[in-house]
């Protein structure tokens, strides 16, 4: 970042809040050309979710369901592996932070003497919208499901265990499929990253949100240790206050 060398990261931006926040300060001071790579932002059928979604009044509720069997990773756990993705997801819907965050271990199982876990993760917004995320490397195979449900509506995004992604709009039974250009996500976010660097702009809003994930996921981490909510302190931004109840 200081050489001014345009980056493309992976997620999470950083496992440790206090991280994530020197590297949002380095690039304040030098500015930044990339992208954090939470890729399904990316996919063309996310982005028509959110357009769509913003357009058609206040979100009542958003339910993510995503994994697979693995990977298993001894650096960090199946929370930080996967959890960015939807977590990520979910705050570009809102365009906000939560105020709370509750998350427990829903599911292991073992194989092998290694251990997978799936997660439970739930944060509630100031206006009371509630994100309900299960994630992690338990499942039998993968799968991702990213609802977002507003007043007599609701918009799917899909990703089937071929990686063909789908998106479907409506109400009921008058669910219908939506004809999107599909390019696969990590193809998106690549494009996304050389229009950037052609442009000599753009990561900033990229590495905010990188910094807000990590947030979440710190307090989903104390949550689960501790089994209680975790709230999210509003007025210092990247950082949780700590405070469980």
């Amino acid at each position: 970042i200081k050489s001014g060398i345009p980056l493309f990261l992976e997620k999470p931006l950083a496992l440790k809040d206090e991280a994530a926040n020197r590297l949002a300060r380095i690039a304040e001071d030098q500015g930044f050309i990339g992208l954090v790579d939470h890729l399904h932002l990316f996919a063309p059928e996310f982005r028509k979710l959110v357009r769509v979604a913003r357009s058609r009044g206040e979100i009542r509720g958003i339910t993510s369901v995503s994994g697979n069997r693995g990977p298993h990773r001894d650096s960090w756990s199946a929370c930080w592996d996967w959890a960015p993705h939807d977590v990520s997801m979910a705050l570009t819907v809102m365009d906000s932070v939560p105020t709370s965050v509750v998350a427990q271990i829903v599911d292991r199982a073992e194989d092998g003497g290694i251990v997978f876990e799936n997660i439970r993760l739930i944060m509630t917004f100031s206006n009371g919208t509630v994100a309900d995320i299960t994630t992690g490397n338990a499942f039998d195979s993968r799968r991702r499901e990213f609802s977002v449900a507003l007043e007599d509506f609701t918009i799917l995004y899909s990703e089937s265990s071929e990686s063909e992604r789908a998106l479907v709009m409506g109400h009921g039974s008058n669910m219908r499929p939506v004809q999107v250009d599909s390019v696969p996500p990590l193809t998106s976010s690549l494009m996304e990253f050389a229009s950037r660097v052609r442009q000599g702009k753009g990561g900033d809003t990229d590495l905010a949100l990188g910094v807000n994930v990590v947030r979440i996921l710190s307090a989903a981490e104390l949550s689960i240790s501790k089994g209680l909510s975790v709230a999210i302190d509003q007025s210092v931004p990247g950082s949780t206050n700590g405070n469980v109840g």
